[in-house]
């Protein structure tokens, strides 16, 4: 019987050392982790969001915007896309880009798909409602061009496809991808088909080096 009750302290002590242990390499971690978080931009203030309304094909759109305070210069534009399911306000809520937007200087617009979803070409929702037939792409290159017009924004500011999205979500993801954002994409010249003359030439010149 004694035998027993030191058989179960002895498994007792090494159960709490070994807790211990992983407590002792975890505790560090997770203070790391904190000042990580406290060092992070505060999330999103709703309240510094303004309010827009435009009519892009044919529909009432609205989007949000905050500009950086005392800007006198044409500023680069940022939009930000919620996720299905989601509003502007709540991805505006959920991410630091309003704070880093006025701290480093740059317009951004939070635009609100129509029922909360995005037309991205599935035919579907997650949430098994109707999808969206809006030309959301045009609605995104309107609201690019009012804040151009009306707001300040660099008349140069291309949406581009090769920008990496910053949510997780792929219906904002093929909203954009599938509109093809051509303004943005840089022009390539096509390669230069060789002429007859040009090869004849290429011809002459092996079979003199050879």
């Amino acid at each position: 019987m004694e035998m027993l009750r030191l058989s179960r302290l002895a498994l007792f002590l090494v159960g709490t050392a070994l807790l211990s242990g992983c407590l002792a390499a975890r505790v560090p971690r997770m203070i790391e982790a904190h000042d990580a978080a406290e060092r992070l931009p505060a999330k999103g203030d709703w309240q510094t969001a303004q309010a827009r309304r435009i009519v892009s094909g044919g529909l009432q759109r609205e989007y949000w915007i905050q500009k950086p305070s005392g800007a006198r210069k044409q500023l680069p534009i940022v939009l930000l896309l919620h996720g299905g399911t989601q509003t502007a306000e709540e991805v505006w809520r959920q991410t630091s880009l309003p704070t880093l937007a006025q701290r480093e200087g740059f317009i951004l617009a939070a635009p609100q798909g129509i029922a909360k979803h995005w037309n991205d070409g599935r035919g579907s929702t997650i949430a098994g409602d109707k999808a969206s037939t809006a030309n959301d792409v045009q609605f995104l290159r309107d609201v690019v061009q009012s804040l151009v017009l009306n707001d300040g924004g660099d008349p140069r500011a291309r949406p581009d496809p090769r920008a990496r999205d910053l949510g997780d979500h792929r219906g904002d993801r093929r909203a954009v991808s599938r509109g093809g954002w051509r303004p943005g994409r840089p022009r390539h010249r096509p390669a230069r088909r060789a002429r007859s003359s040009d090869r004849a030439a290429h011809r002459r010149r092996a079979a003199g080096a050879a």
